[in-house]
């Protein structure tokens, strides 16, 4: 019976359908200088305050996934975002969100918000370091590239 109610609820919603879905893509990486989020012809980078500099790798991580999101988000309404992200912790607790660390959960808490506001599932994948390039590139020299601005 179960597995007839998920069919037939999956239809009544046409953005999940696999022929209609709205996909976008993102990856995202930080370092101790900043963080660089890359979608499509899109780029967005962060230099870290003093304040964030003294955050938790993890944390810097997560950081800018939340910050994408407030930025594009509105223009993926409905949609399902894959992120690549090259920290397996952070790929994990996208995934399952949650976290046993508390600054950790509360971005979890902040982004599980925003997700629900905007009706996106989001979908965190691993991406190995060597195929980040972009972001990568974008979280270690953030002044090269505009500034993420985030409300």
């Amino acid at each position: 019976w179960w597995h007839k109610a998920v069919s037939r609820s999956a239809l009544e919603v046409p953005w999940l359908s696999p022929a209609t879905a709205k996909v976008n893509f993102m990856t995202s990486d930080a370092s101790g200088t900043g963080c660089g989020v890359w979608s499509g012809s899109s780029l967005l980078a962060h230099t870290w305050n003093l304040a964030q500099r003294r955050r938790h790798i993890n944390w810097l991580e997560l950081w800018p996934l939340l910050a994408a999101l407030r930025r594009f988000g509105p223009s993926w309404k409905h949609s399902v975002v894959v992120t690549g992200t090259d920290s397996l912790v952070v790929m994990l607790g996208v995934n399952a969100g949650r976290s046993s660390s508390p600054a950790h959960l509360a971005l979890l808490k902040e982004l599980s918000a925003l997700l629900q506001e905007l009706d996106i599932i989001l979908v965190s994948v691993w991406l190995p370091r060597e195929h980040n390039i972009v972001a990568d590139s974008l979280s270690k020299h953030p002044s090269w590239f505009p500034p993420l601005v985030v409300a």
